[in-house]
């Protein structure tokens, strides 16, 4: 996925795009330490809760976190976090547009 972190905090790859969060180094005393944790997060069973909004972010493509991470990363990310409602407008919707502009 274009916005994981798994190749920085599960291999030790490094990516500037990404800044450390605050609990990384509380995670484990070494790097491999903290790695070896965020593999074993990473392959553990998901809650339902979590598992039915990763599946609304994959759907969407809007990325998956905390609110206030997700309207940081959507702009960064190019991604729309309000779209247009799909199809065309009502006509009721363009008449009262168009004699509001009058």
């Amino acid at each position: 996925y274009p916005w994981s972190s798994y190749r920085v905090h599960g291999l030790g790859e490094s990516d500037p795009r990404l800044t450390a969060f605050p609990e990384w180094d509380a995670i484990g005393r070494t790097a491999a330490q903290r790695q070896a944790l965020w593999r074993r997060k990473v392959v553990a069973p998901q809650e339902a809760k979590e598992l039915i909004a990763v599946r609304e972010s994959l759907r969407t493509g809007k990325p998956f976190g905390s609110t206030t991470w997700v309207e940081k990363a959507a702009p960064l990310l190019g991604v729309n976090l309000h779209p247009r409602p799909r199809g065309r407008p009502r006509t009721s919707d363009l008449e009262s547009g168009s004699e509001a502009k009058k």
